[in-house]
Protein backbone atom coordinates (compact mmCIF):
# COMPACT_ATOMS: atom_id res chain seq x y z
CA UNK A 1 0.00 0.00 0.00
CA UNK A 2 1.01 3.82 -0.15
CA UNK A 3 3.19 4.50 2.76
CA UNK A 4 1.21 6.82 5.14
CA UNK A 5 1.37 8.34 8.27
CA UNK A 6 -1.74 9.57 10.64
CA UNK A 7 -2.76 13.21 11.03
CA UNK A 8 -2.57 12.01 15.04
CA UNK A 9 0.74 10.97 14.85
CA UNK A 10 2.72 13.46 12.59
CA UNK A 11 1.29 15.43 14.66
CA UNK A 12 2.20 14.28 17.64
CA UNK A 13 6.00 13.74 16.48
CA UNK A 14 6.06 17.37 15.79
CA UNK A 15 4.86 18.76 18.77
CA UNK A 16 7.52 16.42 20.48
CA UNK A 17 10.20 17.69 18.47
CA UNK A 18 9.63 20.72 19.48
CA UNK A 19 9.92 19.50 22.77
CA UNK A 20 13.18 19.24 23.88
CA UNK A 21 12.67 15.58 24.49
CA UNK A 22 13.18 16.05 20.72
CA UNK A 23 16.36 17.09 20.18
CA UNK A 24 17.20 13.60 20.94
CA UNK A 25 21.11 12.22 19.89
CA UNK A 26 22.84 9.12 21.28
CA UNK A 27 26.34 8.38 21.00
CA UNK A 28 29.34 5.84 21.12
CA UNK A 29 31.52 5.44 24.24
CA UNK A 30 33.70 8.41 23.55
CA UNK A 31 33.24 10.68 26.53
CA UNK A 32 33.38 13.73 24.38
CA UNK A 33 30.68 13.02 22.48
CA UNK A 34 26.82 13.92 24.10
CA UNK A 35 24.00 11.79 24.89
CA UNK A 36 21.11 14.08 25.17
CA UNK A 37 18.23 12.53 27.37
CA UNK A 38 15.04 11.43 25.44
CA UNK A 39 12.42 9.03 25.78
CA UNK A 40 15.20 5.83 24.09
CA UNK A 41 18.79 6.11 23.97
CA UNK A 42 21.41 3.48 21.84
CA UNK A 43 24.06 2.70 23.28
CA UNK A 44 26.69 -0.15 23.37
CA UNK A 45 24.96 -2.29 20.95
CA UNK A 46 21.55 -1.50 22.85
CA UNK A 47 18.48 0.27 22.61
CA UNK A 48 16.92 1.91 26.06
CA UNK A 49 13.08 2.46 25.58
CA UNK A 50 10.77 4.03 27.90
CA UNK A 51 7.21 2.30 27.94
CA UNK A 52 5.16 5.51 28.33
CA UNK A 53 7.06 8.53 27.16
CA UNK A 54 6.16 11.57 28.79
CA UNK A 55 4.75 10.25 32.28
CA UNK A 56 5.73 8.92 35.61
CA UNK A 57 7.09 5.65 34.19
CA UNK A 58 8.19 2.82 36.97
CA UNK A 59 12.01 1.57 36.92
CA UNK A 60 10.92 -1.63 35.74
CA UNK A 61 9.41 -0.20 32.48
CA UNK A 62 12.39 0.47 31.66
CA UNK A 63 13.53 -1.88 28.90
CA UNK A 64 16.38 -2.37 26.62
CA UNK A 65 16.72 -4.44 23.35
CA UNK A 66 19.22 -5.90 21.54
CA UNK A 67 19.02 -5.65 17.68
CA UNK A 68 21.20 -7.72 16.74
CA UNK A 69 20.23 -11.03 18.84
CA UNK A 70 16.85 -9.99 19.91
CA UNK A 71 17.44 -10.19 23.15
CA UNK A 72 15.75 -7.78 26.17
CA UNK A 73 15.87 -7.20 29.75
CA UNK A 74 15.14 -4.64 32.28
CA UNK A 75 16.93 -1.44 33.86
CA UNK A 76 16.92 -3.84 37.34
CA UNK A 77 18.80 -6.88 36.23
CA UNK A 78 18.22 -8.88 39.57
CA UNK A 79 15.54 -11.37 38.39
CA UNK A 80 14.64 -12.08 42.34
CA UNK A 81 14.39 -8.47 43.43
CA UNK A 82 11.00 -8.42 44.72
CA UNK A 83 11.17 -4.36 43.85
CA UNK A 84 9.72 -3.65 47.64
CA UNK A 85 8.86 0.69 48.36
CA UNK A 86 12.01 0.49 51.22
CA UNK A 87 14.87 1.41 49.43
CA UNK A 88 17.36 -1.04 51.27
CA UNK A 89 15.50 -3.39 49.39
CA UNK A 90 15.63 -2.53 45.90
CA UNK A 91 17.89 0.70 45.46
CA UNK A 92 14.82 1.08 42.44
CA UNK A 93 11.88 1.39 44.69
CA UNK A 94 10.05 4.09 44.49
CA UNK A 95 11.85 5.74 41.58
CA UNK A 96 9.29 7.19 38.32
CA UNK A 97 11.45 8.08 35.41
CA UNK A 98 10.95 10.41 33.07
CA UNK A 99 13.92 10.18 30.87
CA UNK A 100 16.95 8.75 30.10
CA UNK A 101 20.45 8.89 28.41
CA UNK A 102 22.88 6.52 27.69
CA UNK A 103 27.02 6.16 27.16
CA UNK A 104 28.02 2.04 27.05
CA UNK A 105 26.97 0.18 29.39
CA UNK A 106 26.08 3.31 31.67
CA UNK A 107 22.45 4.13 32.04
CA UNK A 108 21.32 7.69 33.44
CA UNK A 109 17.92 8.64 34.50
CA UNK A 110 16.20 11.48 35.83
CA UNK A 111 13.43 10.42 38.52
CA UNK A 112 10.72 11.79 41.15
CA UNK A 113 11.06 9.62 44.23
CA UNK A 114 8.33 8.44 45.96
CA UNK A 115 8.93 7.35 49.87
CA UNK A 116 7.70 7.28 53.23
CA UNK A 117 9.67 10.41 53.79
CA UNK A 118 8.74 12.66 51.08
CA UNK A 119 9.07 13.40 47.48
CA UNK A 120 12.95 14.21 46.03
CA UNK A 121 13.85 14.58 42.11
CA UNK A 122 17.39 13.74 41.18
CA UNK A 123 19.61 12.09 38.57
CA UNK A 124 21.13 8.73 38.78
CA UNK A 125 23.95 6.71 36.68
CA UNK A 126 23.42 3.06 36.65
CA UNK A 127 26.33 0.95 35.52
CA UNK A 128 24.09 -1.46 34.03
CA UNK A 129 26.62 -4.45 34.26
CA UNK A 130 27.84 -3.99 37.61
CA UNK A 131 24.18 -2.73 38.88
CA UNK A 132 25.90 0.08 40.58
CA UNK A 133 23.67 2.98 41.25
CA UNK A 134 25.41 6.57 41.88
CA UNK A 135 23.30 9.84 42.42
CA UNK A 136 24.19 12.70 40.40
CA UNK A 137 22.47 15.70 41.43
CA UNK A 138 19.27 16.33 42.51
CA UNK A 139 16.37 19.64 42.66
CA UNK A 140 17.24 20.74 46.46
CA UNK A 141 13.89 23.24 46.59
CA UNK A 142 10.40 22.67 45.64
CA UNK A 143 10.05 25.48 43.47
CA UNK A 144 12.85 24.43 41.55
CA UNK A 145 11.75 23.02 38.06
CA UNK A 146 13.35 21.14 35.12
CA UNK A 147 13.16 20.97 31.62
CA UNK A 148 13.16 17.46 29.74
CA UNK A 149 16.42 17.99 28.09
CA UNK A 150 19.72 17.45 29.77
CA UNK A 151 22.76 15.48 28.97
CA UNK A 152 25.82 13.77 29.69
CA UNK A 153 29.05 14.77 27.87
CA UNK A 154 33.14 15.50 28.77
CA UNK A 155 32.95 13.31 31.81
CA UNK A 156 29.99 16.23 33.84
CA UNK A 157 25.88 15.49 33.95
CA UNK A 158 24.87 19.08 32.10
CA UNK A 159 20.98 19.84 33.27
CA UNK A 160 18.91 23.64 33.57
CA UNK A 161 17.16 24.58 36.69
CA UNK A 162 14.87 27.28 37.31
CA UNK A 163 12.68 28.59 40.12
CA UNK A 164 10.21 30.77 40.63
CA UNK A 165 11.58 31.87 44.12
CA UNK A 166 14.28 32.84 42.45
CA UNK A 167 15.34 35.35 39.57
CA UNK A 168 13.13 33.28 37.70
CA UNK A 169 15.35 32.90 34.91
CA UNK A 170 16.80 29.63 33.67
CA UNK A 171 20.34 28.42 35.36
CA UNK A 172 22.87 25.67 33.14
CA UNK A 173 24.17 23.50 35.77
CA UNK A 174 27.19 20.81 35.61
CA UNK A 175 28.23 18.26 37.96
CA UNK A 176 31.07 15.50 37.68
CA UNK A 177 30.19 12.37 36.87
CA UNK A 178 31.18 11.00 40.25
CA UNK A 179 28.18 13.69 42.02
CA UNK A 180 30.77 16.07 42.89
CA UNK A 181 31.98 19.39 42.02
CA UNK A 182 28.68 21.11 41.10
CA UNK A 183 28.67 24.20 39.49
CA UNK A 184 26.51 26.86 37.88
CA UNK A 185 27.46 27.85 34.19
CA UNK A 186 25.31 30.81 33.88
CA UNK A 187 25.13 32.54 36.59
CA UNK A 188 23.86 35.97 35.25
CA UNK A 189 20.90 33.57 34.18
CA UNK A 190 19.30 33.00 30.57
CA UNK A 191 15.95 35.05 29.64
CA UNK A 192 13.62 33.00 27.35
CA UNK A 193 15.76 29.79 26.77
CA UNK A 194 14.78 27.36 23.90
CA UNK A 195 17.13 24.88 23.99
CA UNK A 196 21.19 24.24 24.78
CA UNK A 197 23.64 22.16 23.08
CA UNK A 198 27.29 20.62 24.46
CA UNK A 199 30.27 20.23 22.29
CA UNK A 200 33.47 19.55 23.56
CA UNK A 201 33.00 20.57 26.76
CA UNK A 202 31.41 24.35 25.52
CA UNK A 203 28.07 24.95 26.27
CA UNK A 204 25.84 26.98 23.23
CA UNK A 205 22.14 28.15 24.22
CA UNK A 206 19.20 29.07 21.66
CA UNK A 207 17.31 31.83 23.19
CA UNK A 208 14.17 33.65 22.22
CA UNK A 209 15.69 35.55 19.68
CA UNK A 210 16.60 32.40 17.16
CA UNK A 211 20.17 33.01 17.85
CA UNK A 212 22.25 30.40 19.25
CA UNK A 213 25.42 31.80 21.83
CA UNK A 214 28.43 30.72 22.89
CA UNK A 215 28.68 31.00 26.94
CA UNK A 216 32.29 31.03 27.28
CA UNK A 217 32.69 34.15 24.38
CA UNK A 218 29.03 35.51 23.86
CA UNK A 219 29.83 34.77 20.11
CA UNK A 220 26.63 34.44 18.15
CA UNK A 221 25.25 32.30 15.08
CA UNK A 222 22.04 32.74 13.19
CA UNK A 223 20.25 29.77 11.72
CA UNK A 224 21.45 27.03 13.52
CA UNK A 225 19.24 23.85 14.34
CA UNK A 226 21.60 21.66 15.89
CA UNK A 227 25.61 21.49 16.86
CA UNK A 228 26.81 18.48 16.60
CA UNK A 229 30.62 16.77 16.82
CA UNK A 230 32.30 20.23 15.83
CA UNK A 231 29.75 21.29 13.44
CA UNK A 232 26.62 23.36 13.56
CA UNK A 233 23.93 22.16 11.52
CA UNK A 234 21.78 25.54 9.32
CA UNK A 235 18.08 25.35 8.03
CA UNK A 236 17.80 26.83 4.88
CA UNK A 237 15.44 27.63 2.40
CA UNK A 238 12.34 27.78 5.18
CA UNK A 239 9.24 26.89 3.75
CA UNK A 240 5.93 26.58 6.03
CA UNK A 241 3.38 24.89 3.34
CA UNK A 242 -0.31 24.23 4.30
CA UNK A 243 -1.40 20.64 2.02
CA UNK A 244 -5.06 21.28 1.86
CA UNK A 245 -6.18 17.95 2.26
CA UNK A 246 -9.59 16.76 1.54
CA UNK A 247 -12.32 17.32 4.57
CA UNK A 248 -9.52 18.15 6.84
CA UNK A 249 -10.72 19.22 9.91
CA UNK A 250 -7.86 22.17 10.54
CA UNK A 251 -5.80 22.89 7.82
CA UNK A 252 -3.37 23.96 10.05
CA UNK A 253 -2.51 20.75 11.73
CA UNK A 254 -1.07 19.33 8.20
CA UNK A 255 1.26 22.25 8.16
CA UNK A 256 4.86 21.07 7.84
CA UNK A 257 8.06 23.19 8.07
CA UNK A 258 10.10 22.07 4.80
CA UNK A 259 13.64 23.15 4.85
CA UNK A 260 17.38 22.42 3.56
CA UNK A 261 19.93 21.07 5.66
CA UNK A 262 23.18 22.36 5.83
CA UNK A 263 26.62 22.49 8.30
CA UNK A 264 29.39 24.29 9.31
CA UNK A 265 32.26 24.06 10.97
CA UNK A 266 31.90 24.95 14.38
CA UNK A 267 34.70 27.91 14.11
CA UNK A 268 33.90 28.48 10.29
CA UNK A 269 31.27 31.27 9.01
CA UNK A 270 28.06 30.92 7.31
CA UNK A 271 29.99 30.99 3.77
CA UNK A 272 31.65 28.29 4.65
CA UNK A 273 28.39 26.12 4.80
CA UNK A 274 27.91 22.99 2.76
CA UNK A 275 24.37 21.42 1.99
CA UNK A 276 23.70 18.02 3.78
CA UNK A 277 20.46 17.17 2.30
CA UNK A 278 17.24 18.69 0.43
CA UNK A 279 13.68 18.97 1.37
CA UNK A 280 13.69 17.51 5.08
CA UNK A 281 10.64 17.89 7.57
CA UNK A 282 10.38 17.93 11.26
CA UNK A 283 13.29 17.16 13.51
CA UNK A 284 16.34 15.01 12.42
CA UNK A 285 18.22 12.53 15.13
CA UNK A 286 22.11 11.42 15.42
CA UNK A 287 22.58 8.19 15.81
CA UNK A 288 26.64 7.48 16.55
CA UNK A 289 27.75 7.80 12.57
CA UNK A 290 24.68 8.47 11.33
CA UNK A 291 21.86 11.44 11.30
CA UNK A 292 18.32 10.09 10.32
CA UNK A 293 15.71 12.64 8.29
CA UNK A 294 12.97 12.74 7.16
CA UNK A 295 12.32 13.24 3.56
CA UNK A 296 8.92 15.98 2.81
CA UNK A 297 6.91 14.27 0.34
CA UNK A 298 3.63 15.07 1.75
CA UNK A 299 0.37 13.65 0.11
CA UNK A 300 -3.37 12.88 1.96
CA UNK A 301 -4.07 8.93 1.13
CA UNK A 302 -7.35 8.06 3.29
CA UNK A 303 -9.50 9.09 5.92
CA UNK A 304 -11.17 6.00 8.03
CA UNK A 305 -14.38 6.75 10.76
CA UNK A 306 -13.98 4.48 14.04
CA UNK A 307 -16.94 1.97 14.59
CA UNK A 308 -18.59 4.09 17.23
CA UNK A 309 -20.31 7.48 16.12
CA UNK A 310 -20.87 10.26 18.19
CA UNK A 311 -22.60 13.55 17.40
CA UNK A 312 -19.48 14.94 16.02
CA UNK A 313 -18.14 12.31 14.01
CA UNK A 314 -14.19 12.23 14.39
CA UNK A 315 -12.09 11.62 10.98
CA UNK A 316 -8.82 10.23 11.52
CA UNK A 317 -7.07 11.07 8.55
CA UNK A 318 -3.72 9.18 7.02
CA UNK A 319 -0.83 11.97 5.34
CA UNK A 320 2.27 10.31 3.97
CA UNK A 321 4.76 13.09 5.15
CA UNK A 322 7.91 10.88 4.12
CA UNK A 323 7.48 8.97 1.01
CA UNK A 324 7.58 6.06 3.13
CA UNK A 325 11.43 6.16 3.70
CA UNK A 326 13.96 7.37 6.37
CA UNK A 327 16.65 9.16 4.75
CA UNK A 328 20.57 8.61 6.42
CA UNK A 329 23.48 10.64 6.34
CA UNK A 330 26.55 9.65 7.20
CA UNK A 331 27.53 12.09 9.85
CA UNK A 332 31.71 11.17 9.33
CA UNK A 333 31.31 13.20 5.76
CA UNK A 334 28.14 14.67 5.70
CA UNK A 335 27.06 12.31 2.51
CA UNK A 336 24.38 10.06 1.89
CA UNK A 337 24.65 6.92 3.51
CA UNK A 338 20.85 5.80 1.63
CA UNK A 339 17.46 5.59 2.34
CA UNK A 340 15.23 2.98 3.84
CA UNK A 341 11.94 2.08 2.77
CA UNK A 342 9.59 1.39 5.16
CA UNK A 343 6.83 -0.36 3.26
CA UNK A 344 3.11 -0.29 5.27
CA UNK A 345 4.64 1.35 8.45
CA UNK A 346 3.67 4.53 9.03
CA UNK A 347 6.88 6.16 11.04
CA UNK A 348 6.22 7.64 14.33
CA UNK A 349 10.12 7.71 15.52
CA UNK A 350 13.12 6.40 15.03
CA UNK A 351 14.94 4.65 17.88
CA UNK A 352 18.34 3.63 16.66
CA UNK A 353 20.52 2.92 13.30
CA UNK A 354 23.43 0.98 12.74
CA UNK A 355 25.00 -0.44 10.04
CA UNK A 356 23.51 -3.17 9.38
CA UNK A 357 19.54 -2.49 11.02
CA UNK A 358 17.35 0.80 11.84
CA UNK A 359 14.85 0.52 14.67
CA UNK A 360 11.61 2.68 15.01
CA UNK A 361 8.44 3.25 16.27
CA UNK A 362 5.43 2.64 13.73
CA UNK A 363 1.79 1.84 13.02
CA UNK A 364 1.71 -1.52 11.10
CA UNK A 365 -1.04 -0.65 7.70
CA UNK A 366 -0.34 -4.54 6.25
CA UNK A 367 -3.59 -4.96 4.72
CA UNK A 368 -5.34 -1.66 5.20
CA UNK A 369 -6.55 -0.69 1.59
CA UNK A 370 -6.17 3.18 1.05
CA UNK A 371 -9.55 4.38 -0.18
CA UNK A 372 -8.64 8.04 -1.75
CA UNK A 373 -10.25 11.53 -1.92
CA UNK A 374 -12.95 12.08 0.50
CA UNK A 375 -13.88 8.53 1.58
CA UNK A 376 -13.49 6.64 4.68
CA UNK A 377 -12.24 2.97 5.84
CA UNK A 378 -15.02 2.49 8.09
CA UNK A 379 -14.32 0.04 10.62
CA UNK A 380 -10.97 1.00 11.15
CA UNK A 381 -11.24 2.19 15.08
CA UNK A 382 -9.27 3.86 17.12
CA UNK A 383 -8.61 0.05 19.43
CA UNK A 384 -7.65 -1.13 15.90
CA UNK A 385 -4.92 1.54 15.67
CA UNK A 386 -3.51 0.79 18.97
CA UNK A 387 -3.27 -2.89 18.66
CA UNK A 388 -0.99 -2.34 15.16
CA UNK A 389 1.86 0.15 17.37
CA UNK A 390 4.79 -1.38 17.69
CA UNK A 391 8.70 -0.91 17.62
CA UNK A 392 10.07 -2.67 14.76
CA UNK A 393 13.62 -3.54 13.08
CA UNK A 394 14.17 -3.31 9.58
CA UNK A 395 17.27 -4.86 8.22
CA UNK A 396 19.35 -2.30 5.89
CA UNK A 397 20.83 -5.10 4.00
CA UNK A 398 17.81 -7.56 3.11
CA UNK A 399 14.51 -5.29 3.69
CA UNK A 400 13.01 -7.63 6.26
CA UNK A 401 10.80 -6.35 9.00
CA UNK A 402 10.45 -7.70 12.09
CA UNK A 403 8.93 -6.92 15.41
CA UNK A 404 11.18 -5.15 18.00
CA UNK A 405 10.69 -7.52 21.42
CA UNK A 406 11.20 -4.87 24.08
CA UNK A 407 9.48 -7.02 26.32
CA UNK A 408 7.28 -4.69 28.26
CA UNK A 409 4.12 -5.51 30.62
CA UNK A 410 1.25 -5.26 29.02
Amino acid sequence: MKRSISCTFALLLVLLCLLPSCGKKQVNEDLHKTAYSAASAQANGRIWKIHDAGSYTDFDLIRWYDPATGENGSLHADPNCSHELDAAACPFAGKQITSLAAVGDTVYFFCTEFSPVGVRRAWYALDYAGQVLTELAYLAEPDEQTGWRWCVSDGYLWYPVWSSAGDGKTHIRRVLLDGTEEEDLTPEGIDGLRQFYVEDGILYVAEETGRLRRVDTGKTYEHVSNVSDGYLYLARNNENTVEQFPEAPDPGNSRLRVYDLWRVPIDGGEDEAIPVTERIWGNFFFFDRYLAVNPADSEFVFSYLPTKKSSEEERIYVYDYSGGKIRLIDTGNGESAGEIALGDLILSGVLGVSEDWVVIDALDCTGIEPIGEKKAAEGFTEKDRESRVASFRIDRKTGEVTKADFGFKS
